[in-house]
């Protein structure tokens, strides 16, 4: 079971906490975010079992995702 956090804006699309059954299969990060129906070019970092990840990663079956928003500021 992977678990999923999101953060900021990304709420729109999802409740910001949830899990998804990949039924012992592995995902990458790109095919999860297309499974979630989020477009990557509003993703600005993905961790993965708090690893900051890209998007060819592969999350394991019971891995742990962080999804934020590009951030700005000073």
């Amino acid at each position: 079971m992977v678990k999923i956090r999101v953060y900021g804006a990304l709420w729109e699309h999802l409740e910001p906490s949830l899990e998804l059954d990949l039924e012992g299969h592995e995902i990458a990060v790109a095919d999860l975010l297309t499974r979630l129906g989020i477009d990557p070019a509003e993703v600005g970092i993905v961790t993965v079992n708090r690893r900051q990840s890209n998007m060819d990663e592969i999350i394991p079956a019971n891995g742990r995702v962080f999804i934020f928003p590009p951030m700005s500021g000073g």
